[in-house]
């Protein structure tokens, strides 16, 4: 299968609203956190590409059933 990898970074942080899902079968997403900030997602999240967290700060996954 192919991967997409979503990329979030920076020293502020943020969060990614809404689910954060493969796009089918064949093409995985995958998530990268670079930097020092701290990043939540919200949402019902089921990606299934490799994830990847480095330069410190916090990744916050939400696998709620809705969107916050």
């Amino acid at each position: 299968a192919n991967t997409r990898l979503l990329t979030v970074g920076g020293t502020n942080g943020g969060i990614v609203q809404g689910s954060i899902v493969d796009i089918s079968g064949t093409m995985l997403v995958g998530l990268t956190k670079i930097g020092s900030g701290t990043w939540t997602t919200s949402g019902a999240n089921t990606f299934s590409g490799a994830s990847n967290f480095s330069g410190g700060g916090t990744m916050i996954l939400d696998y709620g059933t809705q969107d916050n």
